[in-house]
């Protein structure tokens, strides 16, 4: 009864960054935003399209190579392609009929781009870096009748690994 409803949502939360700049290690924990929309395909299955942002990392400052300081501003985006597979948890325990869970599975493409000063030699640098990978999460859905809150944690595994834990709302519109 599901299929073929469509669905488009928007999520906030926190995120784990770790990447790296000229061989040194950075990290932050930014907030994350993501807007998405998806097709119910059968009962249990989605496909999405999600585009997730990091607007505002921020390493600090942090030892480069030699005498040099390093201060990297950056911000992230990604496009996730991924497919939902979910279960009603009211099939396990009766009472929970509001509650799905779910996981999640697909691929991802992200840029990140980069101002990095060099504090002492007061150099500046922009560029920008690509990676791509597997996205993997989980979650689980509370259902009013067409808007839905979810909460989900969601890795992105490519050359780098990002982590993500988020609360959203999708709402589904009627065929």
């Amino acid at each position: 009864q599901e299929s073929g409803k469509v669905y488009l949502g928007a999520g906030a939360g926190f995120s784990s960054f770790d990447n790296t700049y000229a061989g040194i290690s950075y990290r932050d924990t930014p907030i994350r935003t993501e807007v998405f929309g998806g097709v119910q395909l059968r009962s249990r299955t989605a496909i999405e399209l999600a585009l997730t942002s990091f607007p505002d990392i921020r390493s600090g400052n942090i030892l480069g190579s030699g005498l040099e300081e390093l201060n990297i501003k950056s911000d992230y985006r990604a496009v996730i392609v991924r497919a939902m597979f979910s279960a009603d948890l009211a099939e396990f325990i009766p009472r929970w009929k509001k509650l799905t869970a779910f996981g999640t599975l697909g691929a991802y493409g992200s840029r990140e781009n980069r101002h990095v000063v060099e504090l002492i030699s007061s150099r500046t640098v922009d560029d920008t870096n690509g990676d791509g990978g597997v996205a993997m999460g989980a979650g689980v859905i509370y259902k009013f009748s067409r808007v839905r809150l979810r909460a989900s944690l969601e890795w992105l595994n490519g050359r780098y690994t990002d982590s993500g834990l988020q609360i959203g709302a999708e709402f589904r519109f009627s065929k």
